[in-house]
């Protein structure tokens, strides 16, 4: 019994380099939002703190402890805003999906152009088959701003505040 060969497709670098686009405005607006809210923490912590101390004149142990709480919630915001969009971007498929809910008129080309190219064609797939919903794809994608999708809303609130 001979095994069909599987051939694999080309990679569109169009289409890879637009999801890359998306990952990284995604990466830049997360970074400057955790940014901006440790700076807003900062302010904020320090200046409770000094109003606290001033209040009822802390001693030093009472001073190193609210700091070592400022250190806390500042780590915190750190790992949450800042560590984690870092360690945890999305793959080409996860965007192209994202893409693909805001922008219905792909209809599912975009996912499936990405799930098949630069890999091997499923057995039974007709080469001639993706090779054209590849083209097809690339050609809806030319006039399309990906980046798009991506909201600046919260990063705008933290850079504002």
């Amino acid at each position: 019994m001979v095994l069909p060969e599987m051939s694999t497709t080309k990679s569109s670098t169009l289409l890879t380099a637009k999801l890359a686009g998306v990952r990284g405005k995604r990466l830049g607006l997360a970074l400057g939002t955790g940014v901006a809210w440790l700076a807003v923490a900062t302010v904020t912590l320090l200046g409770m703190g000094m109003m606290v101390d001033w209040k009822w004149d802390l001693p030093y142990g009472g001073r190193q402890a609210l700091l070592a709480m400022d250190a806390l919630v500042l780590l915190l915001i750190a790992a949450r805003h800042i560590a984690r969009p870092l360690i945890g971007q999305a793959d080409d498929e996860t965007v192209a999906l994202q893409v693909e809910q805001a922008r219905p008129e792909f209809r599912s080309r975009l996912i499936a152009s990405t799930q098949l190219s630069g890999r091997q064609i499923p057995a039974g797939t007709s080469r001639g088959f993706v090779a054209a919903l590849l083209n097809e794809t690339e050609k809806m994608a030319l006039s399309v701003n990906f980046k798009a999708i991506v909201p600046g809303d919260a990063c705008a609130v933290a850079t504002v505040l």
